[in-house]
């Protein structure tokens, strides 16, 4: 699915309220893929390769990965699919995006789970040690 001028992987199943699910550093929307039996008896999984990971695209301008570029293109893919609101989980790298996810647009999430995830490091000094 091309989103913003970049082609993503999304893989999409089952039926219900919509589960975005955004994967961890070096991931891909395989780390859900044990998940799927279960969770689409209830629920419309949304599992998306994150830029430069699985079968997404992996643009060459590093702009394209800026957080609000990213969060971009899900709140883009939310419209493709047409998708006012969705749950969402996040696990690692992808609970950091999703909570910038809910932060710049809390009117599109029904509930944010996030499985080892920070917001980030604020000082530089933590940051570099």
């Amino acid at each position: 699915m091309e989103l913003r001028g970049v082609q993503y992987h999304v893989e999409r199943g089952g039926e219900g309220a919509p589960l975005l699910l955004l994967h961890g550093f070096t991931g891909s929307a395989a780390t859900w893929r044990p998940f799927y039996p279960s969770w689409q008896q209830h629920l419309q999984t949304i599992a998306v390769d994150m830029l430069g990971h699985g079968q997404s695209a992996s643009p060459d301008d590093p702009r394209r990965y800026r957080m609000e570029e990213v969060v971009a293109d899900l709140l883009a893919l939310l419209d493709a699919l047409e998708i006012e609101k969705a749950h969402v989980l996040g696990y690692s790298m992808g609970g950091r995006v999703a909570l910038h996810l809910a932060a710049a647009a809390p009117q599109r999430i029904l509930r944010l789970v996030l499985e080892g995830a920070s917001p980030g490091i604020a000082a530089a000094e933590e940051r570099q040690a």
